[in-house]
């Protein structure tokens, strides 16, 4: 039953450190942090940070679910219009490494989280927003009840409204993230899964993962235990 499934803990976009880069240095290794562009520090952050405060079961046990409106144009050589088709080819199937790729690709930070956690549960990233996190909500909430994940980490991150195809090397992200566990699995209770949708379900559409997020988290809750 959803119902039995809490929000045990959150961290809001507030509590992102101003030098997010030197954080990522600082917690994880060189090889995560190279392939870390700027738009992927906020999300990494904030999941991270959430999990090593709220730790519920064994990192190899918690499903990671990412969100973002963000979705990036594929770049392009600096002459397109002088290049050949060999130089096309080479720059579009033949980047200078693999990691060229993945720093491109909106998934990259559930990529570089999931190895700085040693998560090992489902993991799948979304893109869209308070609608995508609603679906993603529920998807979480079931690989608990299925038995797959003994918790699930949301952490949606979202860019200004004109920067949602920019390159990720070009802009910064803002990020907010939800742990979802077992009632009494966390030592916080910020409400069920169920309510969490019911307060999804009245934002106005259209809105950022992010911000949908934030104002439920914002919401007076008094709740024992709630952070």
């Amino acid at each position: 039953m959803t119902d039995q499934i809490r929000v045990a803990g959150a961290f809001r976009p507030g509590e992102l450190p101003d030098d997010l880069r030197r954080y990522a240095k600082e917690n994880a290794h060189r090889k995560i942090n190279r392939l870390l562009e700027r738009v992927s520090l906020a999300p990494f952050v904030a999941g991270l940070s959430l999990y090593r405060r709220e730790p519920v079961g064994e990192p190899d046990r918690v499903a990671l679910l990412t969100v973002s409106g963000w979705d990036p144009d594929t770049p392009e050589p600096a002459e397109p219009a002088e290049s050949s088709e060999a130089a096309l080819s080479d720059f579009y199937l033949h980047p200078k490494g693999v990691g060229d790729y993945l720093q491109r690709m909106p998934n990259n930070p559930i990529c570089q989280l999931s190895i700085a956690g040693g998560f090992r549960g489902p993991n799948v990233h979304y893109t869209g927003g308070v609608d995508s996190l609603a679906l993603m909500t529920t998807v979480a909430a079931s690989h608990i009840t299925d038995g797959s994940s003994d918790c699930a980490l949301l952490v949606a991150f979202d860019v200004a409204e004109q920067d949602v195809h920019a390159l990720p090397d070009t802009v910064d992200s803002t990020a907010a993230a939800v742990l979802l566990a077992p009632a009494g699995a966390g030592a916080g209770d910020l409400g069920s899964v169920p309510e969490l949708l019911a307060a999804l379900a009245e934002v106005p559409r259209p809105s950022g993962a992010v911000a949908a997020l934030e104002h439920w988290l914002s919401a007076d809750r008094s709740t024992a235990g709630a952070r």
